[in-house]
């Protein structure tokens, strides 16, 4: 939970610099501008409220959205490294690799029978 909590509060720094620096993001960086990084930003602050909630409350469905959240951001993240970003920087692989651990730790602990009582 302290996990998917800290990706929350990242994703909502990311809306507070899109909205209070957006005249410094539009000058250096156009494209997509800031209201992307809002946009995105947003999504994924109330989503991983969301499954925060839903961990707390101990709903039947919090480990798929555990999951389901953490597969989206993983491939959200890829493509915008992929699509967005101008250069790929060297250290990619080593990036890949840390991405493949976490979604494994996740689905494990998300999908293991021992742990539905937390959930």
């Amino acid at each position: 939970m302290l996990a998917v909590l800290t990706t929350a509060a990242w994703n909502i720094l990311r809306v507070w610099s899109s909205v209070e620096l957006a005249g410094a993001l539009r000058k250096y960086i156009s494209w997509p501008g800031p209201w992307y990084i809002g946009l995105t930003g947003a999504v994924f602050a109330i989503g991983g409220f969301a499954v925060t909630w839903a961990i707390w409350r101990r709903k039947p469905w919090a480990p798929k959205a555990l999951l389901g959240g953490a597969i989206a951001y993983a491939g959200w993240s890829w493509l915008d490294r992929l699509l967005i970003q101008p250069v790929l920087d060297t250290g990619w692989q080593f990036s890949l690799l840390m991405t493949t651990v976490l979604l494994a730790f996740i689905a494990l602990v998300a999908l293991d029978p021992r742990n539905r009582y937390y959930f």
